[in-house]
């Protein structure tokens, strides 16, 4: 009982503290004399709340992470882009747990997060991005940028390859595993394959490119059916990684040969 009361307040300092620093960065080019007071109002009622359900302790332990996040953005570029990625990693356990008031186990169960089968399962993943994203996209590819003229050979790649070392390593180690918790093990459930898949490709819509949104969602599209025909989020994890770390391959080899 003390365990998963500490992983529900573990879950709830995280996207606290994530969640506020996104908030942070979006209303950074508003106006200083609204947001901050709305800010820091809303820090207030939060944390309020928190000490009430978990404690005083708990109430500053979320104050502490919040400033945790500020000060990392304010050193590292991308770090409001790991903030997202904790909000979503995080967020469904706080959803199920503080407003479901579901148990622990039920809430992994729901999620898909099970041991069972574990390595075949991964395999699966890694198996499904090789031999079926992996063409789809490139055919794709091929469609917008060579037959379309849609936009310019290597735009993304030429934007990805100027990414940090971290940043790279991140989105293909937790981004994947955040990203589907949030995406197919909460929202695929509710909204369903076609709607979980394209919300997917907008939230990664970020250099306004069409191949890009076309990857994802075809990405996103198999990663849900991995989800549903397994009932297991580890299919689509390892899918999602392996799909991740290919690219970050591709695009750090096309940046190195344009240097060249």
């Amino acid at each position: 009982m003390q365990k998963e009361r500490a992983f529900r307040a573990l879950s709830l300092l995280l996207f606290f503290g994530s969640i506020f620093e996104v908030l942070t960065v979006l209303i950074r080019k508003l106006p200083l004399f609204v947001t901050i007071p709305a800010l820091w109002a809303l820090l207030a009622i939060c944390t309020a709340a928190i000490g009430k359900r978990y404690g005083k302790a708990t109430a500053v332990g979320a104050d502490i992470v919040y400033a945790a996040f500020t000060l990392l953005s304010m050193h590292f570029a991308y770090a409001s882009s790991i903030a997202l990625s904790i909000a979503f990693l995080s967020f469904p356990f706080v959803w199920d747990a503080e407003l479901q008031h579901k148990s622990l186990k039920k809430i992994f169960n729901y999620l898909g997060l099970k041991t069972e089968g574990f390595l075949m399962n991964a395999l699966l993943g890694v198996a499904a991005t090789i031999f079926i994203i992996g063409p789809l996209v490139i055919a794709e590819a091929i469609v917008v940028v060579m037959l379309l003229h849609l936009e310019e050979p290597g735009k993304v790649s030429m934007i990805v390859s100027g990414l940090p070392l971290y940043i790279l390593i991140f989105s293909f180690t937790i981004g994947p595993i955040a990203e589907e918790i949030f995406f197919r093990g909460f929202l695929l459930s509710r909204v369903g394959i076609i709607l979980s898949s394209l919300l997917f490709a907008l939230a990664h819509y970020s250099y306004g490119s069409y191949t890009e949104f076309l990857a994802a969602f075809t990405a996103g599209f198999v990663f849900a059916v991995l989800y549903k025909k397994s009932k297991s989020i580890i299919p689509s994890i390892f899918a999602h990684a392996t799909f991740n770390f290919i690219n970050v391959i591709m695009v750090v080899s096309y940046g190195l040969q344009v240097v060249k």
